[in-house]
């Protein structure tokens, strides 16, 4: 799972090939200042093209972002919405997922003064072994690939009362960030 927020097409591209994903069913974390949600405003390039990114209110973000569409030969725009949310000392983005599942995908973020945005993916294992040893409800899903799929059911108070417990490098691959660069301004 890789890139879980930055608009349907790229977020889907990058996010959902072949890779395990944590999941609750509802979005992780505090509401976040009105300050902190308009320093996401903006284009961001990553790998996979360009998203723009537009908060609305509430802490929630409208993704936008072009998606070519093959059979009728031009270019669609895609939207989504992300839900930002805060842990102690740091924020998380939440993604709902598009199945037959009422549940969001999350991952953690910061923004860097230089126009730079990191995003870091939930450890799985972590959680799975979590859930073993009673700390966690939830339930662990096969995904394709040999992946997994960890779906979280605790409630969201107890979730995030564990996440805030938690060192952020044991629960998300801080090794392997994520990197968009702004290169649109964010008003």
């Amino acid at each position: 799972m890789r890139i879980i927020w930055m608009g349907a097409a790229a977020a889907a591209a990058a996010l959902s090939a072949g890779c395990s994903e944590v999941s609750t069913p509802y979005p992780v974390g505090t509401p976040v200042s009105h300050e902190e949600a308009e320093a996401f405003n903006g284009t961001w390039q990553l790998e996979e093209g360009l998203v723009h990114l537009r908060h609305v209110g509430g802490g929630r973000i409208i993704t936008a972002a072009a998606e070519w569409d093959g059979k009728k030969g031009r270019f669609e725009l895609v939207q989504d919405t992300l839900v930002l949310g805060r842990i102690s000392d740091g924020m998380v983005v939440n993604l709902p997922k598009d199945d037959e599942w009422d549940r969001y995908d999350f991952a953690l973020v910061q923004l860097l003064e230089h126009g730079h945005l990191l995003a870091w993916e939930p450890r799985v294992e972590f959680f799975a072994e979590a859930m073993a040893r009673g700390e966690l409800e939830g339930t662990i899903h096969p995904g394709p690939l040999s992946t997994q799929e960890v779906r979280i059911t605790s409630g969201k108070a107890a979730f995030d009362a564990f996440l805030a417990e938690q060192s952020w490098s044991e629960m998300f691959d801080l090794k392997r960030p994520i990197i968009l660069r702004r290169v649109g301004p964010g008003s």
